[in-house]
């Protein structure tokens, strides 16, 4: 549900405001309070050497997201790359961007 926001005068007739960045399935990135969730999980999960579709899923049980062990291979793999190298950055923005685009807003 998006806020509604009043009219705004300083802008000419035909142009109304932008939204604020809505987050939901056609959202291209990951919502920033995900990200900062998932960051220190990611931290130790790496620190005990757990990188596995299990967290994955657990991280979506977080959030109540479904996700199966096909789902959470999948976002392994895109946050692998072509290097076949899973790394902070990458798994935090997959991860965080399926559960944006998978949690109710």
């Amino acid at each position: 549900q998006q806020p509604q926001y009043p009219p705004q005068q300083t802008q000419p007739a035909g142009y109304p405001p932008q939204q604020a960045a809505a987050y939901g399935p056609q959202s291209q990135t990951p919502d920033p309070a995900v990200t900062t969730y998932i960051t220190p999980i990611y931290d130790s999960i790496a620190a005990s050497g757990r990188i596995d579709s299990n967290e994955v899923i657990k991280i979506c049980q977080a959030y109540n997201i479904t996700c199966d062990q096909a789902t959470a291979a999948q976002i392994l793999t895109a946050a692998a790359g072509p290097q076949k190298n899973v790394t902070k950055d990458l798994f935090v923005f997959h991860v965080s961007l399926y559960i944006t685009r998978n949690r109710k807003y």
